[in-house]
């Protein structure tokens, strides 16, 4: 067996964990704190993947002065209560012992702040599986991925493995291969326009694509 790539990026949230309950309770409760109308099913949908800024600008239609607001207010709720309301999906830390066994090096870049994904790998009990891990040191005002897509390179033959749109376009100006999670919180119809990126069902399919 040899390696095709050395080194896998992961996007957190609908690659690695499931948080929708703790996102989605968080962004009720901004919404219901400030007077706004609650989104519905499909828009709380897209808020997982993109900046907090980005989402309720452009999903809900806020003006800037509640758009900031909405999202001081989720940050403060979801560091008290929603943080910690996330599963892992089935087969991760199989996988990321896998991967480590085949000396494929795993690192993280996320849209999160890098308190939250720290605090949130050591939970799962998976931190130490990871090289590195870029994510923000202040809420992001743009859903672009590409730099810390960038930064979460440590390999030569790196691939990035991510549930939205953001994460392949991310990985594509990069020059770097793809994979779409589609267990993930992404739409199938976004990925249309990449149709060379790798497509997986469940993570454990990784294995197959890294290797030959």
């Amino acid at each position: 067996m040899s390696l095709i790539y050395d080194n896998v990026i992961f996007d957190l949230d609908g690659v690695i964990i499931d948080n929708s309950a703790g996102i989605y309770a968080t962004i009720l409760y901004a919404c219901d704190k400030l007077n706004i109308q609650r989104p519905d099913g499909e828009t709380l949908k897209k808020f997982i993947g993109p900046s907090l800024k980005f989402s309720f600008k452009e999903y809900m239609h806020l003006p800037p002065e509640v758009v900031d607001a909405a999202v001081d207010c989720y940050r403060a709720e979801y560091g008290k209560t929603g943080i910690f309301n996330f599963k892992l999906y089935e087969g991760v830390e199989e996988t990321l012992i896998k991967l480590k066994e085949l000396g494929i090096r795993c690192t993280i870049a996320s849209g999160k702040l890098q308190k939250s994904v720290e605090k949130i790998t050591i939970k799962a009990g998976i931190f130490d599986y990871f090289d590195k891990i870029c994510a923000y040191d202040a809420p992001p005002s743009v859903s672009d991925k590409t730099d810390k897509i960038r930064e979460a390179i440590v390999g030569n033959r790196p691939i990035m493995v991510g549930d939205r749109i953001f994460d392949v376009e991310g990985a594509y100006k990069l020059g770097l291969d793809a994979v779409f999670a589609l267990y993930g919180f992404g739409s199938p119809d976004e990925i249309k326009a990449y149709p060379s990126a790798f497509k997986i069902n469940r993570i454990s399919e990784l294995i197959g694509l890294l290797t030959k």
